[in-house]
């Protein structure tokens, strides 16, 4: 049997990666009905008529359980994001900074945050701003103030920088707008 080009043995395995070069803008969680209704069986004497029987509907948790993140989020009208403040005084090239957000990711996630659950589903907004050391101190202190789990990096110093330098500091994932109260300020990364 003859393979046609650029179709996938098996179909249903194929991954389907868009061949443009820029993420697609993630749309919102599309409305689902918590009861999905299938097919109705037919009886044996009618092929025509429904078996009453038979159930009609079913119940999808995967569903209810998307309706209702959908539905909390929207309902609060909050959308969510986590923060990171990149030391700009602090000489690190483009994928050091991009390493010690990771950290940050690693650490935030760790924490007891009951944001992060609804965070996951809506797209994980991460913004990345330039601060000096002065900035995020205060940012941070802020941040704790208002019960907002924070926290920072401290570089182990095997490469670009010395050991136990703070490199990047994290707040969230929170509501925008109590973020913004604290970082509105700082430039874009």
């Amino acid at each position: 049997m003859q393979q046609q080009p650029n179709k996938p043995i098996y179909p249903s395995c194929s991954l389907n990666i868009p061949e443009t070069t820029h993420a697609p803008h993630i749309p919102p969680i599309p409305h689902a009905p918590l009861i999905q209704t299938y097919p109705t069986p037919m009886s044996d004497n009618n092929p025509e008529q429904p078996n009453p029987e038979q159930p009609q509907n079913a119940f999808n948790p995967f569903t209810a359980l998307l309706t209702a993140i959908k539905d909390q989020v929207y309902q609060e009208q909050q959308f969510y994001k986590m923060v990171f403040l990149v030391r700009t005084d602090v000489k690190m090239t483009a994928g050091k900074m991009c390493a010690q957000c990771g950290h940050a990711v690693s650490e935030a996630l760790e924490e007891d945050n009951p944001k992060i659950k609804i965070w996951k589903h809506i797209g994980q907004k991460k913004v990345a701003l330039k601060v000096n050391f002065a900035e995020l101190k205060e940012s941070l202190k802020k941040a704790e103030e208002m019960k907002i789990p924070c926290g920072y990096i401290q570089d182990a110093g095997h490469t670009q920088v010395d050991p136990g330098t703070v490199t990047v500091g994290w707040i969230g994932p929170w509501e925008d707008d109590i973020i913004n109260q604290i970082t509105g300020q700082f430039k874009l990364l």
